[in-house]
């Protein structure tokens, strides 16, 4: 899985900085390209060939619900987390139904992303979604634990 190549769509110009800021200074993380739409993401695919996208949930034009089901229906698809701002069961529903990988509630992106990141880790050996992160008959997978 590394090193990690991540897109992030959003809307917001400032989000996409400061987001791309962070996440170049992780050390598993080889590129970080931004988008602002559903169009320039899938433009920028064959170019950036991301394994990780992050996608905002309300994008100018379109869903990023759109985007994720469009990306996970590709073959060799990404891990996708879309970024809500609201951290509610019904959200963390309709994203899993789209596809996604993952919930990351907008307020604390940063830190929940990192911590998924860090199950990305050579060290671990582990990514999310395979068998030792699949959930239990009383627990779901990281990505989708909601917060107490």
């Amino acid at each position: 899985m590394f090193p990690l190549r991540i897109l992030i769509v959003a809307n917001s110009i400032d989000f996409l900085e400061s987001a791309a800021h962070l996440l170049e200074l992780r050390p598993e993380v080889q590129s970080v390209r931004c988008a602002v739409s559903v169009s320039d993401a899938l433009d920028q695919l064959p170019s950036s060939n991301p394994n990780v996208v992050l996608v905002s949930w309300n994008l100018s034009g379109t869903s990023g619900l759109t985007l994720t089901q469009l990306l996970k229906s590709r073959i060799s698809a990404p891990y996708v987390f879309l970024l809500s701002m609201f951290d509610l069961p019904i959200y963390h529903t309709v994203a899993k139904e789209a596809g996604a990988d993952g919930l990351i509630c907008a307020s604390d992106w940063n830190v929940e992303l990192f911590a998924l990141l860090d199950k990305f880790s050579p060290s671990t050996g582990v990514r999310p979604g395979s068998p030792s992160e699949q959930p239990t008959q009383d627990k779901e997978p990281a990505a989708y634990s909601e917060n107490p």
